[in-house]
């Protein structure tokens, strides 16, 4: 599909996309680990490699985010590590190392500088990769992960994809006989897709996951799209063959990054329960659950040896573990997702637990003395700490947030600032506090860097706004289109300082991020 032999069958001639995933983040990843019961390596020095980083934004944030830690980025895709190493140099960004080789050349490597990691890391590229690659990457962590040390991969699962897994082949049918580049060939399978869609054939009656995908087309962007579906090897792939794929490399499943997906409760019908329990291994338990849910995505964090904590270790490390708040509350919502349905918590334990976080990172431990003084059970509030970090209402934060160095974070938020300027592109700030990243909004990256630097005696106004924005070709936009009226322009650009002003930066600020 792809003329340069190097790519082995992956999309070299499309770039990927500039995304960021919490899980990825080194805190998130200890406490997915913790309540499993497993200790994490997160102490100064850390090492951490991003394997199949893309174009390096999201190890970039990491490692602006924390700056006592180091990271190596590896792709194969010599633009993406041209473009990826460009950005940090701009940046000043010093603890990173973009390296571009392919897994069959890291697995060979005896660079000091590309081993003993105590976190590696893939998004996606699993699932994506032929055979003989995926061994490569488990030589990789049998050679390069630290005993002790963290695996996070993320893939594409069955049985979820089972009703897609035949429109992903006609993609790739029609992309080999279609001229140009990867772009045009999907564009040119995503008009067969439609045109199967509107006859309603009947692949698409009986399949309705299908028919699904096809209409979410128009709502991503072909980079993701091309890369996604029209990898030569493309598979999604059971829990039970990556169990044992990882246990090759001396790997234990420690289990999943979607913290929510731990609690059993949340993720086994109560009829099932019993099935679930029977099964005579964390292997067969895994699979019944991808069942139960029609799993098309795992998150899963596998570790190298690992020595359960005691009891009493576990509640030592839990209750030191900080949480910020970072997303509102709908208005009157009762009812959470869960994977098997939705949880309603007690009603006086979340308002207890938004309490307690309500002047910036708190340890778990107060979190808990607080909410039990306000008559929550003990037993109640881990399991409410799950849902609201699955929703992203709670963020982990680095527990010795207040002495790291905001400095590198600021030099990359800046570039960050400063491209929004030009084009949508890069969505996500680098946050010191959490040692990970937070997702942005246009409107917040454009209005949030003149707020941040506004003065008490010279306050940004509407005027003065609109004629920023004016000079760097932007307008104000109602429905996609462009308001042209300066006066209901300046109006609404009022409405929306207002809003960034009193609820984003206050937050921004919370989790340090400055300019």
């Amino acid at each position: 599909m792809n003329s340069p032999t190097w790519s082995a069958g992956y999309v070299a001639d499309a770039p990927y996309t500039l995304g960021f995933y919490r899980e990825m983040g080194p805190e998130h990843l200890a406490f997915a680990a913790l309540i499993n019961g497993y200790a994490a390596p997160l102490q100064p020095g850390m090492r951490y490699c991003e394997l199949g980083c893309g174009r390096g934004y999201g190890t970039l944030l990491l490692a602006a985010a924390n700056p006592d830690r180091h990271f190596v980025g590896v792709d194969f895709n010599p633009t993406h590590i041209q473009e990826a190493s460009a950005l940090a140099r701009k940046a000043g960004i010093e603890n990173i190392r973009f390296v571009e080789a392919s897994f069959t050349e890291l697995a060979a490597s005896n660079d000091p500088d590309l081993t003993d990691f105590d976190i590696i890391a893939m998004h996606g590229v699993y699932s994506w990769v032929s055979q003989e690659v995926a061994n490569d990457i488990l030589s990789i962590l049998r050679r390069h992960l630290k005993p002790g040390g963290l695996c996070y991969v993320s893939y594409n699962t069955m049985p979820g994809w089972v009703q897609v897994a035949p429109m992903q082949r006609l993609i790739r049918e029609i992309a080999r006989r279609t001229p140009g580049d990867s772009i045009r060939k999907f564009s040119s399978a995503r008009k067969h897709l439609e045109l199967l869609e509107k006859e309603d054939v009947g692949y698409l009656k009986v399949n309705a996951g299908a028919r699904h995908r096809i209409a979410q087309f128009q709502n991503l962007s072909l980079q993701y799209l091309v890369h996604e579906y029209m990898n030569e090897n493309w598979k999604p792939l059971y829990v039970t063959d990556v169990m044992q794929h990882m246990a090759e490399a001396k790997l234990s499943y420690a289990g999943s990054a979607s913290v929510i997906e731990n609690r059993v409760a949340f993720n086994v019908p109560q009829k099932l329960m019993q099935t679930y329990s029977e099964a005579p291994d964390v292997g067969l338990r895994e699979l019944l659950k991808d069942f139960f849910v029609n799993k098309q995505f795992r998150r899963d964090v596998y570790i190298k040896g690992g020595v359960r904590l005691s009891q009493q270790q576990l509640e030592r490390h839990y209750e030191g573990i900080c949480l910020a708040q970072f997303g509102t509350i709908p208005e009157g919502a009762t009812d959470w997702p869960i994977p098997v349905g939705t949880a309603r918590p007690q009603p006086n334990v979340i308002p207890a637990i938004l309490e307690a976080v309500a002047n910036g990172p708190t340890p778990i431990g107060a979190i808990r003395a607080h909410c039990e003084r306000k008559g929550v059970p003990r037993a109640d509030l881990p399991a409410v700490l799950e849902i609201l970090i699955n929703a992203d209402v709670l963020r982990i934060c680095r527990i010795d947030y207040a002495s790291v160095d905001r400095e590198p974070a600021r030099m990359l938020n800046r570039i960050v600032f400063e491209l929004a300027l030009g084009e949508d592109t890069h969505r996500f700030l680098a946050s010191p506090v959490l040692g990970s990243a937070i997702h942005a909004s246009y409107a917040e990256r454009l209005l949030g860097q003149l707020l941040l630097r506004e003065r008490s005696e010279s306050p940004a106004t509407a005027a003065s706004t609109y004629e920023f924005l004016r000079a760097h070709g932007k307008q104000i936009m109602e429905s996609g289109t462009a308001v042209n009226d300066d006066s209901v322009a300046q109006e609404k650009l009022a409405t929306m300082l207002a809003e960034v002003r009193n609820k984003v930066l206050p937050k921004w600020r919370m989790l340090g991020i400055e300019i």
